[in-house]
């Protein structure tokens, strides 16, 4: 595997000078750059070229022979974003300046550890955030036969090298996966599936809409009906780009373009009809279902969180969902409802939540 660091391709590293005790007191972002073979020959042209941005702690550079825990974090979907070179894993990076966090300032990733460390509320981690988006905006993070194997490009090629390239303690004990949205819901089926790779989970209003239902409103049918329609992506609206990204994540087909998809429902004489077939393979990404199949590999976790705002339309109800079937399964978990709607308070989250519980619940020795 290829997974040679190009140095050249570091964007910034931020380092402050200021010194506590002889050890700086701030940690380092890099950005770098690997290859992917998961994504090789994808349908949709995105390069197996990724971006990755990686939290080195303030011991980093000072400790030679110390090794650390990592956390993958997952972004969300990206469908209000036009450009093609958008990073979405800059939004753990930098500062949430927007109308529904202008209420609770949301510090980024660096500031966030930072503190959290010098707090004693955290141990020192590696933080890896991963660029997620592709052509249709969202990978998902499922194997796909049209927008590449986006699991194993996270759950392996991604982990591999991370583990060849930074100081991390490797094995699962030392490894934790959390994601918001799309990346909640990644972070579960990632969880489900690569049982010996992560060790700790912790999904952020994961979940999606209609994986068991129809659909329940106007503008959902809208929605779909008006994708039925499409014959390319000019000037495409985010609603439906999500709707063709979550299909070709879910049910591709790369004989059906041009969007290489099957799709849920068809219309017959103007009617939106349901496609019980491409359904059902939907529904096997659908974590609730997933429980069944894959109760032994969630019992293995040595920690599993998961949380939804309360005023969360796109996700509660499916969050709910999961929690019912977890204690019928007998799964051990914590899950917990705030107040806040879908996209509001995630870094924040992030920094009063989910680090410092990945923090109790890693190793942080390696195993002799």
């Amino acid at each position: 595997m290829n997974s040679q660091v190009k140095w050249g391709s570091v964007l910034f590293a931020i380092m402050f000078t200021s010194i506590l005790e002889g050890i700086d007191k701030n940690g380092n972002i890099v950005q770098v750059n690997f290859y992917s073979q998961a994504l090789e020959g994808n349908l949709l042209g995105d390069s197996p070229n990724r971006d990755v941005f990686v939290y080195l702690p303030p011991s980093y550079e000072h400790e030679s022979k110390k090794r650390y825990p990592a956390v993958y974090l997952l972004h969300g979907n990206s469908p209000s974003e036009s450009a093609a070179d958008f990073n979405p894993a800059t939004r753990w990076v930098n500062e949430v300046k927007n109308k529904a966090s202008k209420n609770h300032p949301q510090r980024g990733i660096q500031s966030i550890m930072d503190s959290l460390i010098a707090n004693g509320k955290a141990e020192e981690m590696i933080i890896v955030m991963p660029n997620g988006r592709n052509k249709y905006r969202g990978s998902h993070y499922v194997n796909s036969l049209v927008t590449g194997n986006w699991a194993d490009h996270i759950a392996k090629d991604l982990v591999d090298f991370i583990d060849d390239n930074f100081k991390t303690i490797k094995g699962r004990n030392s490894r934790a996966l959390a994601g918001y949205s799309m990346g909640g819901r990644g972070t579960l089926i990632l969880g489900m599936k690569y049982p010996d790779v992560y060790g700790v989970i912790y999904a952020m209003s994961g979940g999606v809409m209609n994986f068991h239902k129809l659909p329940s409103t106007p503008n959902n049918i809208e929605e779909w009906e008006k994708v039925l329609r499409l014959k390319n992506l000019e000037n495409v609206d985010w609603r439906s780009i999500r709707t063709i990204g979550l299909s070709a994540a879910f049910s591709p087909n790369p004989k059906n373009e041009p969007f290489y998809a099957d799709f849920q429902y068809r219309l017959e004489n103007g009617k939106l009809k349901p496609v019980p077939e491409v359904q059902n393979r939907w529904q096997q990404f659908d974590p609730v279902r997933m429980v069944d199949n894959y109760k032994n590999a969630l019992l293995k976790l040595n920690g599993f969180r998961f949380d939804c705002g309360r005023f969360d339309s796109l996700v509660l109800e499916h969050n709910r969902a999961l929690v019912k079937k977890l204690k019928s399964a007998g799964i051990p978990h914590e899950y917990e409802e705030y107040d806040a709607r879908h996209g509001e308070k995630r870094n924040l989250r992030l920094e009063q939540k989910v680090l410092p519980y990945l923090s109790t619940a890693l190793r942080f020795e390696e195993v002799k």
